[in-house]
């Protein structure tokens, strides 16, 4: 699922069979119309690469039946961030939406970002592993946004302006930190 349109041609590129505009109202029905005819649990498995409380999750617990795997990236959002409120995070799916799943669904949490835990994939995941997946076209790295600014300070300002304001979907959002070419 992907709120902007533009970038639903791109995931069928790399193998979506059928996309979804996650901010529609309708879009909990729409799923459930495209896998009305599947066998149960009609979704199996879900990756929820968002892990907003309102967002994705609460839609989700609509969706998902029993026997299906609910894989969340955490941390769940409770609150995203604003100009005035700091965002607000929990690291445990299990304390949310507590008794909103059907029974049989299994919600688990998924910590990113700790491969370096791993001797293997601390010295072999960045040099190595990702360069042969991008080799063989595997995967395919994410696109990327330039923010310009006059100073490092402008720029990174601006990133986090366009993160809290939604402006940016499907791609990386990228600013220099150094003033002169290294």
């Amino acid at each position: 699922m992907d709120r902007k349109p533009e970038q639903h041609g791109f995931l069928h590129c790399i193998g979506a069979t059928q996309t979804f505009d996650y901010r529609r109202g309708d879009v909990v029905d729409q799923i459930l119309k495209f896998v009305d005819n599947k066998p149960e649990p009609k979704l199996p498995y879900i990756i929820d690469c968002i892990g907003s409380l309102e967002g994705t999750l609460r839609p989700l617990t609509k969706i998902a039946q029993p026997g299906s795997i609910v894989a969340v990236m955490l941390p769940v959002i409770l609150r995203d961030a604003t100009v005035d409120e700091e965002p607000e995070y929990e690291m445990d799916v299990g304390r949310v939406l507590v008794g909103e799943w059907a029974g049989g669904v299994e919600v688990r949490g998924v910590r990113t970002h700790f491969y370096l835990s791993n001797e293997y994939f601390k010295q072999n995941l960045q040099p190595e592993i990702v360069p042969k997946l991008l080799e063989d076209g595997v995967i395919t790295p994410n696109r990327y946004r330039v923010v310009e600014g006059s100073s490092a300070v402008e720029r990174a300002q601006r990133a986090v302006d366009i993160l809290r304001n939604k402006d940016v979907s499907g791609e990386r959002l990228v600013w220099r930190i150094a003033e002169e070419d290294v």
